[in-house]
């Protein structure tokens, strides 16, 4: 059943997405931590009339009131074809959580009654190896995890060579003042 843009509106808002968290997504599976407060980033785009996505900031109390925050966003279909199709596109994605929603590589849920993906930072289909950039091992040098730099191949990036040029420009300026 397609789900009707009063109703995707009001469960995108930041009360029902604080609701949303507490009582389908972290608490059920981390009683101790607390859902504080949601609030909107900027970040709201409505794709008229396929899809609306949002961003937010939950502001959430740890086990032994230590606080957090985590970078969330969700997209929410008006059609179940859209949100079929999604999910088919992200289903790998889908399959591989662990269940924990605060992973820090990320985490991604489907509510199938508002048709509504909901994502934790770093978590993105379109980006999937974004995770990868915030975890210390990986981005370790020597780790082994991205080609040899340009400059380990000899070729400099266009960026240096227009710098070196201006430079050089700037410097032949100076010595013919002199």
């Amino acid at each position: 059943m397609p789900v009707s843009y009063s109703t995707i509106k009001a469960a995108s808002e930041p009360e029902a997405i604080a609701d949303l968290l507490a009582t389908r997504v972290i608490g059920p599976v981390m009683p101790s931590v607390v859902v504080k407060k949601v609030r909107p980033k900027s970040g709201r785009r409505y794709e008229a009339p396929r899809v609306l996505w949002n961003v937010y900031e939950a502001e959430l109390e740890l086990s032994g009131g230590i606080p957090a925050t985590s970078l969330i966003w969700t997209k929410a279909f008006f059609t179940n074809e859209g949100s079929e199709e999604y999910q088919q596109r992200i289903r790998k994605l889908l399959a591989s959580q662990n269940g924990n929603p605060l992973d820090p590589h990320g985490y991604v849920q489907f509510f199938s009654d508002l048709n509504l993906f909901l994502f934790f930072f770093p978590t993105d289909p379109v980006f999937p190896k974004m995770a990868s950039v915030f975890d210390p091992q990986h981005m370790a040098p020597g780790s082994n995890t991205f080609p040899k730099s340009r400059a380990s191949s000899g070729t400099t990036p266009m960026s240096a060579r227009r710098d070196r040029s201006r430079s050089t420009e700037n410097s032949n300026t100076v010595n013919a003042e002199k």
